[in-house]
């Protein structure tokens, strides 16, 4: 799910919500380290963190959509936005 390139993470989250509303009745989503994708927005002004934050931002909506079965684990809680 997360990319090596800068937009790709994003890319990746669209095309999987995009499938799962398409068959939301036959798919469960599970995010495994849900901490790795939604981690806690930093304040940084390089674009490492505007794109993480992004990331989050994206991945909080796509959720917020998606009406759809979606489970999630991490063992981190504390450092999920």
């Amino acid at each position: 799910m997360i990319g090596k390139y800068m937009g790709e993470t994003g890319s990746n989250l669209g095309e999987l919500f995009r499938f799962a509303r398409l068959h939301k009745n036959k798919v469960a989503l599970f995010f495994d380290e849900l901490d790795a994708l939604a981690a806690s927005r930093g304040t940084g002004k390089d674009s490492g963190s505007k794109e993480a934050n992004n990331i989050v931002i994206a991945l909080l909506q796509s959720l917020d959509r998606f009406d759809g079965l979606t489970f999630a684990a991490t063992n981190r809680p504390d450092a999920i936005d």
